[in-house]
């Protein structure tokens, strides 16, 4: 929060977890700082590509599509050679109760081998 600034009302809404939200709140509302403030060059495309990535809402944060689709990576943009995936990622694992964050990360990581 102290360099992504605090969500606002419409990010807020989106998390379901109280505590989180309470959490959150209890950190005081802290302003966003410019990207030109935290990234040490001037690239105004690379500036702009990162705070559309770090955006705290899912919403209207960048899709790895538009991402990659990005002016900073047009040099490497070539969509005869960029695989993509239409499915559904099933994650329902992370609801298990008796997993630990160990277990959780083991999870995740077999689930991304797979693709």
């Amino acid at each position: 929060m102290e360099k992504r600034g605090t969500p606002d009302d419409q990010t807020m809404e989106m998390i379901s977890n109280e505590n989180a939200k309470q959490y959150i709140r209890s950190l005081g509302v802290k302003p966003k700082m410019e990207m030109s403030e935290l990234i040490p060059f001037n690239n105004a495309d690379a500036q702009d590509l990162i705070d559309r990535l770090l955006d705290l809402n899912p919403k209207t944060r960048l899709t790895i599509e538009e991402a990659i689709e990005h002016p900073y990576l047009e040099s490497l943009h070539d969509p005869d050679d960029e695989p993509t995936f239409e499915g559904e990622i099933d994650f329902s694992f992370e609801n298990d109760p008796n997993l630990t964050l160990d277990d959780v990360k083991k999870l995740i990581l077999q689930e991304i081998s797979y693709y």
